[in-house]
């Protein structure tokens, strides 16, 4: 670096260099600490808070849903009123969600001899690639309702999966669970909705 100073260019030694770049760095810190004090997470910046999405629990009363099944047909709350329901939101990319379609297929075909309606729900997946998963793996009797836009899983806050929701024939959520279930969980949970 060059300093002007009496009509002749001098180069700056090493040790103004350093204070410059220190003052520098310092401003930096400085501003950055001033700007971390301010933020504040939770405001929306018109003074609102910020708070997650409610958690759907038990004692909910089940959201609204109307969605196509994989062979076209429409499935909704109107279908579902006065039964109780076992909704089942997963996706193909979801390795536990695929590994629980065996015991999911064998309990809705019981579940829905009891009368329970039993739906399970992809999440933004193709329909193509939702029926050929279900053909070549041999899934071929597995309920599927289709949820491409992600709208009846944000409804349900469905935000992980697998994702299970147990409905009473009330329309209120008995238990939701946010895991991979095994058979004798998905069991002991269709044995509530009685």
């Amino acid at each position: 670096m060059y300093a002007h100073g009496s009509g002749r260019r001098r180069l700056l030694g090493p040790r103004n260099v350093l204070l410059y770049l220190t003052a520098v760095l310092l401003l930096i810190m400085v501003v950055l600490a001033v700007l971390t004090y301010l933020y504040d997470p939770t405001d929306g910046g018109a003074g609102q808070r910020l708070d997650p999405p409610k958690q759907l629990e038990a004692g909910d009363t089940a959201p609204p849903l109307q969605l196509k099944t994989l062979d076209g047909r429409a499935v909704g709350s109107a279908e579902l009123r006065g039964k109780p329901v076992w909704l089942s939101f997963w996706s193909l990319s979801c390795a536990p969600c695929t590994a629980e379609i065996p015991a999911r297929i064998a309990l809705s075909e019981a579940a829905r001899a009891q009368g329970v309606a039993a739906l399970a729900i992809n999440v933004g997946d193709k329909p193509a690639e939702v029926s050929t998963y279900l053909r070549h793996a041999g899934y071929g009797a597995l309920p599927v309702a289709l949820d491409e836009q992600y709208v009846t899983a944000e409804a349900y806050t469905a935000y992980y999966m697998p994702y299970h929701v147990f409905i009473g024939s009330d329309g209120t959520v008995r238990r939701v669970e946010s895991a991979q279930m095994t058979a004798p969980q998905m069991r002991e949970a269709l044995e509530s909705l009685e």
